[in-house]
């Protein structure tokens, strides 16, 4: 699916977390309303109901080793 993203979010993964990212995301990512950007591997988008009508949503999932 193609869709611009109306919000963007980035959200930091850290190398000690307790828990793998896949357990912590697993619900969100199986859900019908979202999806991973075929472009960019560390995105995922959603639909998410906002302001009476639904929005294209992009998580951005980084990890602080990766930033400049």
């Amino acid at each position: 699916q193609k869709a611009e993203a109306e919000l963007r979010v980035a959200m930091y993964v850290m190398d000690n977390d307790p828990y793998p990212t896949d357990q912590i995301l697993g619900p969100l990512l199986r859900h019908q309303c979202c999806w991973r950007d075929p472009d960019q591997g560390n995105v995922v988008k959603m639909q998410v109901w906002i302001d009476g009508g639904y929005r294209c949503v992009e998580l951005m999932l980084l990890s602080p080793q990766g930033v400049s």
